[in-house]
Protein backbone atom coordinates (compact mmCIF):
# COMPACT_ATOMS: atom_id res chain seq x y z
CA UNK A 1 0.00 0.00 0.00
CA UNK A 2 1.04 3.65 -1.05
CA UNK A 3 0.96 6.15 1.76
CA UNK A 4 0.22 8.92 0.12
CA UNK A 5 0.10 12.11 2.56
CA UNK A 6 -4.25 12.10 2.53
CA UNK A 7 -3.63 8.45 3.34
CA UNK A 8 -1.59 9.36 6.42
CA UNK A 9 -3.71 12.37 7.96
CA UNK A 10 -6.64 10.43 7.57
CA UNK A 11 -4.79 7.44 10.40
CA UNK A 12 -3.49 10.36 12.13
CA UNK A 13 -7.23 11.73 12.44
CA UNK A 14 -8.97 8.42 12.85
CA UNK A 15 -6.12 7.18 15.70
CA UNK A 16 -6.99 10.73 17.66
CA UNK A 17 -10.42 10.90 17.49
CA UNK A 18 -10.32 6.67 19.02
CA UNK A 19 -7.77 7.94 21.79
CA UNK A 20 -10.15 10.84 22.64
CA UNK A 21 -12.98 8.28 22.73
CA UNK A 22 -11.38 6.06 24.97
CA UNK A 23 -11.09 8.70 27.28
CA UNK A 24 -14.03 10.10 27.97
CA UNK A 25 -15.25 6.37 27.93
CA UNK A 26 -12.67 5.94 30.76
CA UNK A 27 -13.18 9.07 32.57
CA UNK A 28 -17.34 8.21 32.86
CA UNK A 29 -16.76 4.63 33.57
CA UNK A 30 -14.93 5.49 36.73
CA UNK A 31 -16.64 8.42 37.62
CA UNK A 32 -20.05 6.70 39.48
CA UNK A 33 -21.08 8.40 42.78
CA UNK A 34 -23.57 6.91 45.16
CA UNK A 35 -25.80 9.64 46.73
CA UNK A 36 -28.46 9.24 49.75
CA UNK A 37 -30.74 11.71 50.74
CA UNK A 38 -31.92 9.96 53.80
CA UNK A 39 -35.62 10.10 55.05
CA UNK A 40 -37.91 12.68 53.91
CA UNK A 41 -41.29 13.54 55.22
CA UNK A 42 -42.88 16.69 55.88
CA UNK A 43 -46.03 16.69 58.86
CA UNK A 44 -49.54 17.29 57.34
CA UNK A 45 -50.24 21.19 58.85
CA UNK A 46 -53.52 22.42 60.08
CA UNK A 47 -54.03 26.02 61.10
CA UNK A 48 -56.88 28.56 62.20
CA UNK A 49 -56.42 31.68 60.77
CA UNK A 50 -58.38 35.41 61.13
CA UNK A 51 -57.12 37.33 58.32
CA UNK A 52 -55.99 36.00 55.02
CA UNK A 53 -53.55 34.17 53.97
CA UNK A 54 -49.81 36.08 53.18
CA UNK A 55 -47.86 33.62 53.08
CA UNK A 56 -47.45 29.55 53.41
CA UNK A 57 -43.38 29.19 54.18
CA UNK A 58 -41.67 25.54 53.48
CA UNK A 59 -38.99 24.93 55.63
CA UNK A 60 -36.56 21.91 54.78
CA UNK A 61 -34.04 20.52 56.46
CA UNK A 62 -32.08 17.90 54.10
CA UNK A 63 -29.54 15.15 55.52
CA UNK A 64 -27.34 13.83 52.33
CA UNK A 65 -24.37 11.79 51.93
CA UNK A 66 -22.21 11.72 48.84
CA UNK A 67 -19.31 8.88 47.82
CA UNK A 68 -17.57 9.99 44.66
CA UNK A 69 -14.99 8.25 42.74
CA UNK A 70 -13.84 11.28 41.45
CA UNK A 71 -14.31 14.50 42.96
CA UNK A 72 -17.62 16.33 42.17
CA UNK A 73 -16.52 20.03 41.12
CA UNK A 74 -20.80 20.84 41.22
CA UNK A 75 -23.20 19.42 43.55
CA UNK A 76 -26.71 21.27 43.47
CA UNK A 77 -30.10 20.79 46.03
CA UNK A 78 -33.40 22.10 45.11
CA UNK A 79 -36.73 22.15 46.85
CA UNK A 80 -39.41 21.72 44.53
CA UNK A 81 -43.00 21.74 44.49
CA UNK A 82 -46.49 21.00 42.86
CA UNK A 83 -50.45 21.12 42.97
CA UNK A 84 -50.29 19.47 39.67
CA UNK A 85 -47.86 19.33 36.43
CA UNK A 86 -44.58 19.94 36.66
CA UNK A 87 -42.37 20.85 39.54
CA UNK A 88 -41.11 24.44 39.82
CA UNK A 89 -37.72 24.87 42.17
CA UNK A 90 -38.96 26.98 45.40
CA UNK A 91 -35.27 27.23 46.50
CA UNK A 92 -31.95 25.40 45.76
CA UNK A 93 -28.57 25.99 47.06
CA UNK A 94 -24.74 24.85 45.54
CA UNK A 95 -23.10 23.48 47.93
CA UNK A 96 -19.38 24.28 48.87
CA UNK A 97 -16.48 22.50 50.34
CA UNK A 98 -17.03 19.56 47.46
CA UNK A 99 -15.02 16.38 48.85
CA UNK A 100 -15.41 12.50 47.16
CA UNK A 101 -16.74 11.90 50.22
CA UNK A 102 -19.35 14.08 52.35
CA UNK A 103 -22.24 14.28 54.58
CA UNK A 104 -23.78 16.85 56.03
CA UNK A 105 -27.07 18.80 56.45
CA UNK A 106 -28.53 21.73 54.23
CA UNK A 107 -31.33 24.01 54.77
CA UNK A 108 -33.76 25.20 52.38
CA UNK A 109 -36.64 27.68 52.62
CA UNK A 110 -39.76 28.56 50.21
CA UNK A 111 -42.81 30.31 49.68
CA UNK A 112 -45.88 27.83 48.79
CA UNK A 113 -47.26 30.63 47.43
CA UNK A 114 -44.88 30.46 43.94
CA UNK A 115 -45.85 27.76 43.19
CA UNK A 116 -48.00 27.28 39.40
CA UNK A 117 -51.77 26.79 40.89
CA UNK A 118 -51.37 27.78 44.49
CA UNK A 119 -52.70 31.35 45.38
CA UNK A 120 -53.50 32.74 48.67
CA UNK A 121 -57.51 32.57 48.27
CA UNK A 122 -56.97 28.91 47.80
CA UNK A 123 -55.87 29.08 51.45
CA UNK A 124 -57.62 31.25 52.90
CA UNK A 125 -61.38 31.04 54.14
CA UNK A 126 -63.61 33.29 54.08
CA UNK A 127 -66.51 32.82 56.91
CA UNK A 128 -65.92 31.53 60.05
CA UNK A 129 -66.06 27.71 60.60
CA UNK A 130 -64.99 27.07 57.14
CA UNK A 131 -61.73 25.18 56.08
CA UNK A 132 -59.93 24.89 52.50
CA UNK A 133 -57.57 22.11 52.26
CA UNK A 134 -55.04 21.63 49.46
CA UNK A 135 -52.80 18.66 48.43
CA UNK A 136 -48.97 19.35 47.43
CA UNK A 137 -46.33 17.07 46.39
CA UNK A 138 -42.78 18.65 47.95
CA UNK A 139 -39.47 16.96 46.75
CA UNK A 140 -35.88 17.51 47.45
CA UNK A 141 -33.30 16.77 44.42
CA UNK A 142 -29.35 16.65 44.19
CA UNK A 143 -27.10 16.84 41.32
CA UNK A 144 -23.37 15.22 41.85
CA UNK A 145 -21.48 17.41 38.56
CA UNK A 146 -17.45 16.43 37.73
CA UNK A 147 -16.54 19.13 34.80
CA UNK A 148 -19.97 19.64 33.16
CA UNK A 149 -21.28 16.19 33.30
CA UNK A 150 -23.79 14.97 35.44
CA UNK A 151 -22.52 12.16 38.01
CA UNK A 152 -25.26 11.26 39.83
CA UNK A 153 -28.78 12.56 40.60
CA UNK A 154 -30.91 11.87 42.94
CA UNK A 155 -34.86 13.03 44.58
CA UNK A 156 -36.85 12.25 47.42
CA UNK A 157 -40.64 13.10 47.59
CA UNK A 158 -43.34 13.62 49.87
CA UNK A 159 -47.07 14.00 49.99
CA UNK A 160 -48.69 17.09 52.28
CA UNK A 161 -51.71 17.79 52.90
CA UNK A 162 -52.30 21.94 54.22
CA UNK A 163 -55.47 23.05 56.10
CA UNK A 164 -56.91 25.89 56.71
CA UNK A 165 -60.11 27.31 58.91
CA UNK A 166 -61.57 30.44 59.50
CA UNK A 167 -61.57 31.38 63.30
CA UNK A 168 -62.88 34.26 64.79
CA UNK A 169 -60.91 36.81 66.39
CA UNK A 170 -61.28 37.72 70.17
CA UNK A 171 -59.38 40.23 72.46
CA UNK A 172 -58.71 40.39 75.93
CA UNK A 173 -59.20 44.03 77.66
CA UNK A 174 -58.21 44.92 80.90
CA UNK A 175 -58.80 48.22 82.09
CA UNK A 176 -58.30 50.14 85.30
CA UNK A 177 -56.32 53.31 86.08
CA UNK A 178 -56.45 55.96 89.09
CA UNK A 179 -57.33 59.59 89.83
CA UNK A 180 -58.17 62.57 91.88
CA UNK A 181 -59.90 65.12 92.85
CA UNK A 182 -58.59 68.76 93.57
CA UNK A 183 -61.07 71.61 94.70
CA UNK A 184 -59.76 75.42 93.87
CA UNK A 185 -60.78 77.96 95.45
CA UNK A 186 -61.60 81.53 93.56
Amino acid sequence: MRHTRRNVIASIATLSAGGIGYTIATDKATAQTNLNITEFTIPDTEKEIVDPVASARLNVSADYSIEAEKQPTRVILRLEGKRSGEYTQLAATELTGLEQSMSGTQDLDGNLLDLPNVEAVDLSPSTQGETKSMDLSIRLKMTVKRNGSTLSENTVEDMVSINVTKGTASASISIGGSGSVSISES
